[in-house]
């Protein structure tokens, strides 16, 4: 799954917002994305590792 595909940069380099609503944090333990998916019962947070940003 391609997260990044869809990526929208806001509020300079620290926050970037997906097209489907997902709000993408970056900090110094990497990515986080937090956000209610559509298909979960409960918050899911994924924390992704800095690497991705080599892309």
């Amino acid at each position: 799954m391609n997260f990044f595909k869809d990526v929208i940069p806001f509020e300079g380099f620290k926050n970037y917002r997906l097209k489907n609503g997902m709000t993408v944090n970056c900090n110094h333990s990497g990515l986080r994305f937090m956000k209610n998916f559509r298909y979960a019962s409960k918050p899911v947070n994924i924390s992704i590792d800095f690497v991705v940003l080599q892309i």
